[in-house]
């Protein structure tokens, strides 16, 4: 069986223990602590020959530890395409620190984790059934798309500025998220439209974005693909197509969301979020059927499964309704997860220690 299917086993069945008959503060630290442990472990020791893309960032990695701090921004890295200025950065920084590749592996893995227990922390009703979810969500393809997925955990440390209203400090954050990958951009329109006033307004408004991108996505999307963000060409001429997979997972979350939270929906802080978030997401990856970055540029508005399933879960009453529908979804996207299309990339996935 292979090591990624056997940890969410793993930390299914310890989650289990934890969560029943109850949740207990000692039992919720515990399982934080052997899940983070777990993923920080993977993610470190990964063997970088047999999954995509580490072996090019290993060597950029080399080369950015010979590059001076003054020539980050101009440094030619030939091995891979980091055009990004903050990961770049980041990369020498640990590159100082030391010189190994595993040593900046491990380093990520703090970030990209420690970003995610703060998110969870701030907004899950059950953190548990977060990491869970996290698991079979973004973890597998963050071991290797390693600058995108960094980018979204500081999209979503941006929540809290968009709940207090706090422009200069979320922008920041979306620069931040740019420097290190530029399809954080996307990300933008959400502050504004979570700060439209009034029920009706907002949903014309959602309604008007939906009709605007189904005509002229392809049209967007090759301009700035082309012609804005640097480097990023390959992904609107390649032949690979984005499915509809993704696209009803993400309609059916939304639906149950919405008949979950009913009124509440659109109030003020993370639920008003989640629910503008999936509502893009939808509104994109419908829009974007067919085209090659769809799915990776939706991201940022669809891999919210770790905030929205446990919120979900608790605004059904009945108990056994309520397990029903956990259950399903976190089976559901471990399905998606193991043995979908994307598991392809991890199929040789193994540990060097």
């Amino acid at each position: 069986m292979h090591i990624l299917v056997i940890n969410f086993i793993f930390q299914l069945v310890l989650g289990l223990f934890c969560l029943y008959p109850k949740p207990t503060k000692i039992k919720v630290k515990f399982f934080v602590l052997v899940s983070c442990a777990l993923l920080i472990y993977l993610r470190t020791f990964v063997d970088i020959y047999s999954v995509p893309d580490l072996q090019p960032y290993s060597w950029g990695y080399e080369q950015m530890h010979n590059v001076s701090l003054l020539k980050i921004p101009t440094a030619n890295i030939d091995s891979v395409k980091i055009v990004e200025l903050g990961f770049r950065y980041l990369m020498k920084i640990c590159s100082l620190l030391s010189p190994s590749f595993t040593f900046f592996l491990f380093m990520y893995s703090l970030l990209w984790i420690g970003g995610y227990l703060d998110v969870i922390k701030k907004y899950s009703p059950n953190v548990i059934l977060s990491l869970l979810l996290l698991i079979v969500g973004a973890f597998d393809q963050s071991i290797f798309v390693i600058r995108q997925h960094l980018a979204m955990v500081v999209v979503f440390l941006s929540y809290k500025y968009i709940i207090e209203k706090k422009f200069l400090m979320y922008l920041f954050l979306i620069v931040l998220a740019f420097s290190l990958h530029q399809t954080a951009l996307i990300a933008l329109p959400i502050y504004f439209l979570y700060h439209v006033r009034g029920k009706r307004k907002t949903f014309f408004l959602i309604i008007a974005i939906a009709i605007f991108l189904y005509f002229s996505f392809s049209t967007l999307l090759r301009n700035v693909g082309n012609e804005m963000l640097q480097g990023y060409s390959s992904y609107i001429d390649s032949d690979v197509k984005t499915n509809t997979t993704g696209t009803i997972l993400m309609a059916l979350e939304l639906a149950i969301y919405v008949i979950a939270l009913k009124k509440k929906v659109l109030d003020a802080g993370i639920n008003r979020i989640l629910f503008l978030s999936l509502s893009l997401g939808l509104i994109l990856s419908v829009s974007g059927i067919g085209f090659n970055p769809t799915s990776r540029l939706v991201m940022y508005y669809t891999s919210v499964s770790f905030l929205t399933i446990p919120i979900i879960a608790s605004n059904i009453k009945n108990r056994f309704s309520r397990n029903i529908v956990t259950i399903a979804f976190i089976l559901l996207y471990a399905y998606v997860a193991y043995y979908g299309s994307g598991f392809s990339s991890l199929v040789n996935f193994k540990l060097s220690i």
